[in-house]
């Protein structure tokens, strides 16, 4: 039997920041493209008696995350990346991925919306995009 995770039905939630946390949906996610990684910085320690560079692992960047989503008119979590996004200071979140039942988490990452977009074009749906910047390292739960 395969261990394998599928994406479909697979949701998007956003936590209330509460104890216990309570987390909720946000609709309309197209996906989740690759989270955390990012390339780390190298500390050159290198003396004249080194016959090649030596280096010590440095702080990494993780890159920043942009979700599509399909707008939906009155949803209250997509009206919240909005007005985070607005907000004058960081307003950071905590975040998961999880499998279809809701319930068996993917992936978290703690995170503020540092921008949000609508765009229409004609033929299509309107989609949002939504940048997170992290804070902090993700936890990838799938792989305990």
């Amino acid at each position: 039997m395969a261990n394998e995770l599928g994406t479909i039905g697979n949701q998007l939630q956003v936590g209330d920041g509460a104890s216990p946390e309570v987390f909720t949906i946000i609709g309309g996610t197209q996906g989740v493209p690759s989270v955390g990684g990012g390339s780390g910085e190298q500390i050159d320690i290198t003396s004249m008696e080194d016959l090649q560079r030596v280096y010590l692992k440095g702080y990494k960047t993780p890159p920043n995350l942009t979700v599509t989503i399909n707008i939906r008119k009155g949803d209250t979590e997509q009206a919240q990346l909005e007005a985070d996004d607005a907000s004058a200071s960081k307003v950071v979140r905590n975040y998961r991925v999880t499998e279809p039942n809701g319930t068996d988490v993917i992936m978290s990452f703690a995170a503020y919306v540092n921008n949000f977009s609508v765009s229409s074009t004609a033929g299509d749906a309107v989609r949002g995009e939504v940048e997170f910047i992290l804070e902090g390292r993700p936890t990838f739960d799938c792989l305990a």
